[in-house]
């Protein structure tokens, strides 16, 4: 009977043993389970950002060569010249218009000759400086010919103080250049006693081709 007893309170601390052991067992499994499917309180999301080296590049400076200094252009060939033949030259002959301005008295036209009668223009006159007209360029292809006839007044110092025309022909085709001339002529003044006075004199132009 004490053997029974002992058996049976074997059988109940092993059983009682296997329970505890058994629900600790179950109750770590339903633990664990809830962890796994708990949501964590927290989630922190990183970012990593891969920096890259700062590249370095270095600019390489063109230099730029220096220019090999000019070559100096070879002498020029010497040209050899033959003095065999000479060139003849002829002569150039120009044609140039004659324009006479005559002084003698008498009939056409002339220079220093006076009207009878008149005081003031007594006496001959003669210019010291005389400025030749040019010929017109119009009549030097034309071919003409012609004469002015003008009246000058000689100031006190000899200079040309008015110039009229009396008589022109053909027409007024010299008188231009005729006036133009005489204006810049210079008289020897005249001088009555001691004193230089004005006067008026008679002269002419005449344009002529030369043969």
């Amino acid at each position: 009977m004490n053997s029974a007893r002992g058996r049976a309170i074997i059988s109940v601390a092993g059983g009682t043993f296997l329970a505890v052991v058994l629900f600790l067992i179950m109750d770590s499994l339903i633990t664990g389970g809830r962890a796994k499917h708990a949501v964590p309180p927290t989630a922190q999301i990183v970012d990593l950002v891969r920096v890259q080296d700062e590249e370095i590049v270095q600019i390489k400076q063109r230099v730029r060569p220096k220019r090999p200094p000019p070559k100096e252009p070879p002498p020029p060939p010497r040209l050899k010249l033959r003095n065999d033949a000479k060139p003849q030259t002829q002569p150039l002959r120009v044609d140039l218009p004659r324009i006479d301005v005559t002084t003698a008295a008498g009939s056409g036209p002339f220079l220093g000759t006076w009207q009878p009668g008149d005081a003031a223009r007594e006496g001959e006159v003669e210019p010291i400086v005389r400025i030749n007209p040019q010929y017109p360029r119009q009549a030097l292809i034309d071919g003409t010919e012609g004469y002015v006839k003008f009246e000058v007044l000689i100031g006190k110092d000899g200079n040309v103080l008015d110039v009229k025309v009396i008589e022109a022909a053909p027409g007024r085709v010299f008188v231009r250049e005729a006036l133009r001339a005489v204006r810049r002529w210079v008289f020897k003044p005249r001088v009555v006693e001691g004193v230089p006075v004005e006067r008026w004199a008679t002269t002419s132009i005449v344009f002529e081709l030369a043969d």
